[in-house]
């Protein structure tokens, strides 16, 4: 059964040949969604989600070419322009995050999202201290 799934699953992941940028970035984002959702204290899958999807990002914008020698085709200088590229582009995500939030809770857009009345209903109070049974709260 095992050499069956060898065979079989071989050529399938053999098609995955020079989709590893993508397989990395679906990790990153599959560690970071377990982090969001089931592990929000840990905080050490989030990071590496985020790093790898961080590394994906460069990854795929470096000019590298099945063939190449190795000692051409991984020097520093093949990862300086996608570093540039994305730091550019987080640090203008960064500009227009903070103008936006500077900008949004002072505009009608804001107005529109959050309620400005309350709907109808009353509020329960709270009953006196002298009425609560001993030992209430808990």
């Amino acid at each position: 059964m095992v050499l069956l799934l060898t065979v079989f699953l071989g050529s399938y992941v053999a098609g995955l040949s020079g989709h590893e940028p993508l397989l990395f970035f679906g990790l990153g984002v599959v560690l970071l969604a377990l982090e969001l959702i089931f592990f929000h204290t840990a905080g050490f899958l989030g990071a590496i989600g985020l790093a790898l999807m961080l590394g994906a990002l460069v990854w795929t914008m470096a000019d590298l070419w099945p063939g190449e020698p190795l000692a051409t085709a991984w020097t520093a200088d093949a990862f300086v322009r996608p570093l540039l590229n994305l730091g550019g582009g987080l640090a203008i995500t960064a500009v227009l995050l903070t103008a936006i939030l500077r900008w949004l809770p002072r505009g009608w857009v804001w107005d529109r999202l959050i309620l400005g009345a309350s709907v109808g209903g009353s509020r329960r109070r709270r009953p006196a201290r002298s009425a609560m049974p001993s030992g209430w709260p808990p």
